[in-house]
């Protein structure tokens, strides 16, 4: 009896604020430019998949670009897209329930959907890598800002390694990328499990930040493409998202800057540490 009433005095508790405190759309960008936002779907096929162990697959991800544009579309595009399957899965992998977060649906960012780019102009490139379990959009605020102050942002969900990736053909990955649950709950995680699990999932991580800038230079039938200035790329990621962002950094030297929120880096190699500090 005493569990029950005390899960019946939590659930109050969670519904109640999710009324009580409602979520605020994103804040108003300052800078001059319109933000304008699309979303594509892009497939590796120089790289297996390195997340599912059970069948060999190229590595695909959902990428969303936000850019100036030279006047608003019809529809401004929701902070939350699909926001029904992803608000189920945020509720099962954080074990909070799914109404205590129904009002992040209805939250309006100021990006416009299919927006006419900018073209007579180049902007600076960044791309954005969310931490482990995140989305693309996580910094939306941050992302809609730069943008309005002339800036080409870039994020992926990092497939497998997000809360959820849903691709155009409704296909559905969860977050997959977690050490040995049984390992975890016991406090028994060893350094080579660690490595073996962390290691191979940066430079994946690191890979889809590559990938995307290879991508780009090919995008020439894509109106955006003449705004892309391929002579300033920057990278900045939050969390696990941080070290991928430092580790990109290193590998590619076609990435210029690069920001790190917050970052691990217990999974980054100890020679690229060394330099960075040296």
């Amino acid at each position: 009896m005493y569990k029950i009433i005390l899960l019946s005095f939590f659930s109050f508790f969670f519904y109640s604020c999710s009324i009580i405190i409602p979520l605020n759309d994103l804040p108003k960008p300052k800078g001059d430019f319109i933000v304008g936002t699309d979303i594509f779907n892009w497939e590796d096929t120089s790289r297996d998949e390195w997340f599912t162990k059970d069948k060999i697959v190229s590595r695909k991800i959902v990428v969303q670009i936000w850019y100036p544009a030279t006047e608003s579309s019809d529809s401004l595009y929701p902070y939350m897209d699909n926001a029904e399957i992803r608000l189920e899965a945020l509720s099962r992998q954080l074990g909070v329930p799914e109404f205590a977060m129904k009002h992040a649906k209805n939250i309006k960012g100021n990006s416009y959907y299919k927006a006419k780019p900018i073209t007579d102009k180049k902007f600076p490139i960044i791309i954005f890598s969310h931490g482990l379990g995140g989305t693309k959009t996580q910094n939306s605020i941050n992302i809609e800002e730069l943008v309005s102050n002339g800036y080409i942002v870039i994020a992926p969900d990092h497939t497998y390694d997000a809360s959820i990736t849903i691709f155009n053909d409704g296909t559905i990955e969860e977050f997959k990328s977690g050490l040995p649950v049984y390992q975890l709950k016991n406090n028994i995680v060893t350094e080579k499990v660690f490595w073996e699990t962390r290691l191979p999932q940066i430079n994946t991580r690191a890979g889809d930040i590559k990938f995307i800038i290879d991508k780009l230079q090919t995008m020439k039938e894509n109106k955006l493409y003449s705004s892309l200035d391929f002579n300033n790329i920057g990278v900045f990621g939050h969390s696990f998202g941080g070290a991928t962002s430092v580790v990109s950094s290193w590998n590619d030297s076609r990435i210029s800057a690069c920001l790190n929120l917050d970052g691990w880096f217990e999974p980054i190699i100890d020679n690229i540490i060394k330099r960075v500090n040296s």
